[in-house]
Parts: structure tokens; C-alpha cells; sequence
């Protein structure tokens, strides 16, 4: 019996029209591979105050 090599996937997007495209994809290869899902979602903090000196 062959091993499924994408048990788990993670999927990262930061909302631009490409993460979304991109973060499709992976959701369709998940679902194919019977994977679970994790999404990151990235977000600039450069608006805010430095977390570090």
C-alpha cells in the first residue's frame, strides 16, 4: 500500500489576490490527498510600535 506523502498541509497567505489563488490550490490538493489543513495568515506590523528596542 502506497503511503499518501501530504498528511498534513500548511498554507500560508498574507489576503492579495495571488495568496488567495495560491491558497485555493492547496486547498484542492489537500482535499485530494484527504489532508488536514493549517493556514497562516501574515500581516505586516510595521504600522505598529517595535515589539524588540
Amino acid at each position: 500500500m502506497k503511503r499518501n506523502p501530504y498528511r498534513r498541509i500548511l498554507l500560508a497567505t498574507a489576503g492579495s489576490e495571488n495568496a488567495k489563488s495560491a491558497a485555493c490550490s492547496g486547498l484542492e490538493i489537500a482535499k485530494s490527498a484527504g489532508a488536514e489543513v493549517y493556514i497562516v495568515y501574515v500581516a505586516s506590523i510595521s504600522c505598529c510600535s517595535p515589539i524588540m528596542p
